[in-house]
Order: C-alpha cells, then structure tokens, then sequence
C-alpha cells in the first residue's frame, strides 16, 4: 500500500492514499460527480478496482460514505429540478435574435445534458 496522506477536514481527519485521492476526488458530487465506470475509464483501471478503493476510503473513513450519499442525493435533485424547468420551457433550440434577425441557437447536446 502506498503512502497515506492525512487530511484535516474541521474535525475529521481523512486518511487516504493518492490512488484512493484521485479516486475520490474524481467520485465526490462536489468535484467531478463520476460514476465508478467513468473513472475506470478515464484512469485506465478496471470498475472494480475503483469500488475496491472507495471500499477502502470508507473502512478508513467511515464518516464519509454518508457525507458523499447525501452529496450525491442532493445532486440528484439538483439536475431533476433542473431537468422539469427545461421541459416547461420547452423547444429551446431557438431562443431567440440578435438585431439583424439571427437566430441565436443554445445547442441541443447542452439542452439533452440537463
């Protein structure tokens, strides 16, 4: 196992080593929000060795499984939220024109994210 780095959130300690730092990070709602396939992915690791190290992070931080289940709720309803106010808006591929009659266009992949 490698070094473990020690964190001091207020007062919580996070114990963690950089795999598992770059795991969380990349996991956390409040970073980067990934999904355990996404980050095999982009870390060119297998979705199991990911869950192996967020296993890991909570053993050693217990603490922090539900701080990140309630980030992850509360992200979860961000985006539904979000979802219901495009919808009432409905087609927003044409917002609306500039001064000389062109339309200004929100892309449809930024409208299909939300």
């Amino acid at each position: 196992m490698g070094k473990i780095i020690t964190i001091q959130n207020g007062d919580r300690t996070l114990l963690l080593t950089e795999k598992e730092m770059e795991v969380l990070v990349m996991y956390h709602p409040l970073v980067d929000n990934m999904n355990c396939r996404e980050i095999g992915e982009e870390l060119g690791i297998k979705e199991s060795a990911v869950k192996g190290r967020l296993k890991n992070i909570y053993e050693r931080n217990p603490w922090l499984k539900e701080e990140i289940k309630i980030g992850k709720k509360n992200m979860t309803t961000k985006i539904r939220n979000t979802r219901r106010h495009i919808r009432r808006m409905g087609n927003m591929s044409t917002i609306s024109s500039d001064v000389s009659g062109n339309e200004i266009f929100l892309g449809q992949k930024i409208v299909r994210k939300f």
